[in-house]
């Protein structure tokens, strides 16, 4: 996908403990009862593209969990899905997971839908649907409406590093705009627009490395398997 030059459309936190769940989105995904690790991988075959990484969570040198994220071009539709699930100690133990499932038609994004568990019980769920006119957008049941397309959700920045210095994307599971901005040390940085305070992202020869996630608790860092 070119995102060089589109305006583009992404996460809102939770305090304490359901911070956790924000970073895993950051993290942020295919859905899979099996987190075995896997390398990056492209497969091809004669109607689709598919691309996988696979990346491992940490809070510090500890790691918590693992994140894993797929793209499938086919014709003029991509699809994303991810998934990641870890094991936070944090006031506790907690176990935190994480599915998202989004397909964009000729450069618009059509559907996403972000589920966030804690311990087995559903805590964010976040629908995204363009009717053909604006998009029906269901947070946790409330319910709200957008007019203008949305070209690029925040999970495609794990394939496509911007050629652009500065773009504004938009955040799957908090449906907010956010600001992505190439920073003097070759990090770009993801943060609410007009904010300074953001998670960091490293891409090395255009390929996405790791991505640290900030927060007031504690960082925490996805770091891609070799």
């Amino acid at each position: 996908m070119n995102i060089q030059n589109i305006k583009i459309y992404p996460m809102k936190h939770y305090l304490m403990l359901l911070v956790c769940c924000i970073t895993l989105q950051s993290f942020a995904q295919l859905a899979s009862n099996d987190m075995t690790s896997v390398m990056e991988e492209v497969t091809h075959s004669s109607t689709a593209k598919v691309s996988k990484l696979n990346y491992d969570l940490y809070i510090g040198k500890g790691q918590i969990g693992k994140f894993k994220v797929s793209k499938t071009v086919q014709g003029n539709t991509v699809r994303y899905q991810a998934a990641s699930d870890a094991t936070i100690k944090i006031l506790g133990e907690n176990n935190i997971s994480y599915t998202l499932d989004c397909t964009l038609k000729n450069g618009i994004l059509v559907w996403s839908h972000v589920k966030v568990y804690k311990n087995g019980k559903l805590k964010d769920d976040t629908k995204i649907k363009w009717t053909g006119t604006k998009y029906h957008i269901d947070k946790n049941g409330q319910v709200e409406s957008r007019t203008e397309p949305i070209h690029i959700p925040a999970i495609a920045l794990y394939f496509d590093e911007p050629n652009s210095n500065h773009i504004t994307v938009f955040s799957e599971r908090e449906a907010v705009e956010k600001s992505f901005k190439k920073q003097p040390d070759n990090l770009y940085k993801l943060t609410d627009v007009g904010k300074n305070k953001g998670d960091a992202y490293n891409y090395v020869n255009g390929s996405l490395e790791d991505v640290t996630v900030n927060y007031v608790v504690t960082n925490f860092k996805a770091v891609k398997r070799k």
